[in-house]
Parts: C-alpha cells; structure tokens; sequence
C-alpha cells in the first residue's frame, strides 16, 4: 500500500525536477548566442568545466558543492540536481578543504575524473564555462 507521505514526496521531487529543467532551459536559451572558449581537445575542455565548478565551489559556495557523479562537475550546494547534465539522481554534497584553490592543480595532475566525465556524459546541456565565462575571462588577464 502507497502511503499518503510518499506520494506527497514524490510530487515534491517532481516538482522540483520540473523547476530544475526550467532553469537549465533558461540557461541554455541565454547561452545560445555566446561562442566557447577555444580548448584544444574534449579532455582538456572538460577539465576545464571541472576546474571552473570547483573554484566556484570555492570561492563562491563557502568550500561546498553538489557534485554529480556523472558528469562530475559541483553545482550549488542549494541544488538537488545536476545544473550542467540531465542527470536525475546521483549527487552528492561535499566540502572542499580550504586549500583546494592551492591543490587543485596536484588533485587534477592524474586524475580520471575528465575521461570519466566524458565517458558518461558526451554533451553537457550547460556548458559552465559560457556560464561563468566573465570569470574565466578575468581571470585570464590578471595571469
């Protein structure tokens, strides 16, 4: 027998899947016209995207994120879902350590996470770096 509470939840999850998608439409429409950074190949385009969402975690998120098992990238932590890819499941929060913006370099070096991220995801629907690109772009003139 379905109880009443479950039902409710389930309604609740659905409801918030349905607001999520939106704003991930509201994202890409406004992404359309932006053209992406010039990156060399798909590994090193995705490590990138990776890099981009842990120093917002960082900088922004108070060292926390929601980081998709996907696709790999850290949404806010506020989300329930992946802000990047259609996944529907499969998030976790996470504290980063407060030198991660120092490490993230020797975290990165052998990581798997970019051919991995690849792997399960092919296509991001937002791509975080036209999200953040005013960042990005900054941050490329202070170097």
């Amino acid at each position: 027998m379905i109880s009443l509470q479950s039902i409710k939840k389930e309604c609740q999850r659905t409801q918030a899947l349905e607001q999520h998608r939106d704003k991930q439409a509201r994202l890409v429409a406004s992404l359309l016209a932006s053209s992406p950074p010039e990156v060399e190949d798909d590994r090193a385009r995705r490590e990138a995207q990776i890099v981009v969402t842990l120093l917002r975690a960082a900088r922004e998120w108070g060292h926390r994120g929601v980081e998709c098992s996907n696709c790999r990238l850290i949404s806010p932590p506020d989300l329930e879902f992946c802000l990047y890819c259609d996944n529907e499941e499969q998030v976790s929060l996470i504290t980063y350590s407060t030198d991660l913006e120092r490490t993230l370099s020797h975290r990165l070096r052998n990581s798997a996470a970019p051919d991995q991220s690849i792997r399960r995801v092919k296509r991001l629907l937002v791509d975080p770096l036209l999200l953040y690109s005013d960042e990005s772009s900054s941050e490329k003139k202070e170097s």
